[in-house]
């Protein structure tokens, strides 16, 4: 609809938060936050918003959206050593799931140049049966050598994240 709409504009988008939206001093629960431009140079950049937390596991067994294994071992036994050192006040945790192809938009991934990421809700862990849920379609996890990491989802590291990719659309290091 939008390019019927607006055919000589590029569309850029993304989810912006989880919770509400603001119009005005009205908090929404719901909707969608465009801008049109015209005549004007755009250069897209994306951002998980997200900061890598401990190592990198490869996921050696899943059933759907819920990982079973982690580098062949349960996923308690993997995450409990990152678990432990963890602290909230960095970011909402969340599960970046190693994706084949680099971002259409130029700059880094979530993570290092070996396994770039998309990051998605951890809904759940359950030690009793090894699995830890994420709130990801399977296919996600259906690729051979599927790598996950924990991530640190916070406004913050979206800054960080804004600041780097400005710096190197200007030219700098990052």
């Amino acid at each position: 609809r939008m390019d019927a709409a607006l055919p000589w504009s590029t569309k850029v988008g993304g989810v912006a938060t989880e919770s509400d939206l603001y119009l005005g001093a009205a908090a929404l629960d719901g909707g969608v936050v465009g801008l049109a431009l015209h005549d004007v140079a755009l250069d897209a950049v994306v951002g998980q918003g997200a900061a890598p937390v401990g190592p990198a596991f490869r996921v050696t067994s899943v059933e759907g959206n819920a990982i079973r294994s982690l580098d062949g071992v349960d996923v308690g036994a993997a995450l409990d050593p990152v678990l432990k050192d963890y602290d909230p006040a960095v970011g909402d945790l969340m599960v970046g799931i190693s994706v084949p192809t680099r971002p259409a938009a130029d700059g880094p991934a979530a993570a290092d140049e070996a396994h770039p990421y998309v990051v998605r809700r951890l809904i759940g862990m359950h030690r009793e049966s090894s699995a830890l849920v994420v709130g990801a379609a399977p296919d996600l996890f259906a690729a051979e050598d599927v790598w996950i990491q924990l991530h640190a989802f916070g406004p913050q590291h979206a800054r960080r994240e804004l600041s780097e990719a400005a710096a190197r659309l200007q030219g700098g290091a990052g």
